[in-house]
């Protein structure tokens, strides 16, 4: 069977641990783990149920520049949950496609 990929930005398979808070509890910190990223989003594996709909700050490690992004989760598939960044400024835009290029190895 074939899948015709419909996503615009290309998707780059990682395997980053990543600290996560959700919006309705910024105290609370878990760790989830990266699976695939693209300038537009990311897909995470997490222990954690995370709700459908809801905004989580995504604490990437200092591999990444220690950059923190806010996502809306917009689907789950078991525990792997799809996530959409929003609200990225155009530093953080820069500093996330050049540690994507250097993770998919396009250096």
């Amino acid at each position: 069977m074939f899948f015709e990929e419909k996503r615009k930005v290309t998707r780059t398979s990682v395997d980053i641990p990543i600290s996560v808070k959700s919006e309705s509890n910024t105290e609370q910190a878990w760790h989830v783990t990266a699976l695939d990223i693209s300038l537009n989003g990311i897909q995470v594996r997490s222990g954690q149920d995370i709700a459908i709909g809801s905004t989580i700050a995504l604490q990437f490690p200092t591999q990444w520049k220690g950059l923190t992004l806010i996502a809306n989760v917009v689907r789950q598939e078991g525990d792997c949950f799809g996530c959409q960044f929003v609200d990225v400024k155009p530093t953080e835009q820069e500093e996330l496609d050049k540690a994507i290029h250097h993770w998919g190895g396009w250096e």
